[in-house]
């Protein structure tokens, strides 16, 4: 173990990391630091909890393929646990600010993951065996995810109530987000016309749209989100792509960017707090040569 935790029983160690990851107020966000801090404590073994071994370990990271967001997510969970050592006396104060300063890596501005084409969107939606309850199922998963660009803890806990008419047109009613940002996403007819086949086809009236299905019975009352990239999963590998619920997302707001929708409305459907971020999904980078100056149309 690491220093930090080499004079500490297990509990004592499982109570430093609970306090690493009490600050955030978000239960997904506390799971995945809390994965983080074991991640690193697991690798750490008889390493001391110095800044040399935190960059050794950004580095394992690096070398494992893992992208630059999720290096720096990882790095910051470290940062978390020296300021709970140090502020439970567990760690000199010097080591423990050196650890703090530790920095992850510098993320280039595209945001890496897979898109997926229009056509290659669509060959998705018909993979589904629609003739059988799961088939139907995971076809509105698909389309959700597709059509809406849900998240898939999101599309996990989606209840039926949330679906209402507004303005004349389908929305998805209050998603709770990141951060507890609540929004309302529209959701394009076919989207919809696939969710309410399988919710009549399973006879759910109320409570969570997406449940477990075996064997053609409902078996739970809502899937995990492991089963949502698992659905994903198995039918991206049907048209040859190797995907998950996230490239669903992007692919969301690629199809809707190349179609001409705005780019501070793609942000809203997907909750995102910074205009940056959207532009990430996107892969957008700036055109230094045709550029937004050249369309101002001022003379001066």
């Amino acid at each position: 173990m690491t220093q930090i935790v080499q004079a500490l029983t297990e509990p004592d160690v499982e109570k430093i990391v609970s306090l690493a990851t009490s600050g955030f107020g978000n239960t997904n966000t506390k799971k995945t630091y809390r994965s983080c801090l074991k991640d690193f404590i697991g690798w750490s073994g008889s390493r001391p909890f110095v800044p040399e071994t935190i960059e050794d370990y950004r580095q394992y990271l690096i070398e494992r393929g893992l992208t630059a967001s999720t290096v720096n997510t990882r790095i910051t969970a470290v940062r978390k646990l020296a300021e709970q050592a140090l502020e439970h006396k567990l760690l000199d104060r010097r080591i423990a600010e050196d650890v703090i300063a530790v920095t992850g890596i510098r993320n280039s501005g595209v945001r890496s993951g897979n898109w997926l084409t229009r056509e290659e969107a669509n060959r998705l939606l018909t993979m589904p065996d629609t003739t059988k309850l799961r088939g139907l199922r995971d076809r509105a998963l698909l389309s959700i995810l597709l059509g809406a660009g849900l998240r898939r803890r999101e599309a996990k806990e989606l209840t039926v109530d949330k679906l209402a008419l507004r303005d004349e047109r389908w929305v998805i009613l209050d998603i709770n987000g990141k951060g507890n940002k609540v929004r309302t996403v529209p959701v394009p007819d076919w989207c919809y016309r696939n969710v309410r086949q399988w919710l009549r086809a399973a006879d759910i009236e109320t409570g969570n749209i997406f449940v477990p299905v075996m064997q053609e019975k409902l078996t739970g009352t809502s899937i995990s989100e492991q089963t949502v990239y698992n659905i994903v999963s198995r039918y991206g590998n049907m048209i040859g792509k190797l995907i998950g619920p996230h490239d669903l997302r992007r692919t969301f707001a690629k199809l809707a960017y190349t179609g001409g929708a705005r780019l501070d409305q793609i942000q809203f459907s997907l909750g995102h707090a910074s205009i940056r971020t959207t532009e990430q999904y996107l892969g957008m980078e700036q055109d230094i040569v045709d550029a937004p100056c050249d369309y101002v149309g001022l003379r001066g």
